[in-house]
Order: structure tokens, then C-alpha cells, then sequence
């Protein structure tokens, strides 16, 4: 995934080159299985899944898996 999925790039084109990238319609995120800490955003807000593929990725993140964990938004890491 590093090195091949870039901003800018279209949705569905980043899901043909890595095909664990899906949706998460409650994060509103593009998330993939098997990297946890990895999020991609498109810039619709609470866009319709239906659309996200044909949208461009607006940016990505990278963060610590930990902060989705209750001990980690506790502080405890």
C-alpha cells in the first residue's frame, strides 16, 4: 500500500491496487484490513457510500492504533 496510493488519486483506483481498502460508513473513513493506524478521507462530508469510489482521496492519515483502544484514550499507552 505505501508507495502505490497517493492523494489525489481516485478512490477506486486505490481500491484496485489494494483490494483490503473498504469504507466505514460509521468512521466515515477509508480504512484497510490488516493496517491497523492507516485512514484515508475523502473531502465529501458523510459522503454516500455508493459515491466514495468515484471520488479522489483527499488526504492520509497515520496515527497511532492505540488511540481507538479505551486505555489509549485514557492516556494509557
Amino acid at each position: 500500500m505505501f508507495g502505490k496510493i497517493a492523494v489525489g488519486m481516485g478512490v477506486a483506483e486505490a481500491m484496485k491496487v489494494e483490494p483490503r481498502l473498504h469504507y466505514d460508513e460509521a468512521e466515515e473513513l477509508i480504512l484497510c484490513a490488516g493496517f491497523p493506524g492507516v485512514a484515508i478521507d475523502v473531502q465529501e462530508i458523510d459522503p454516500q457510500p455508493a459515491l466514495v469510489p468515484k471520488m479522489p482521496i483527499a488526504s492520509i492519515s497515520v496515527y497511532a492504533k492505540e488511540t481507538q483502544t479505551k486505555q489509549g484514550v485514557e492516556g494509557n499507552w
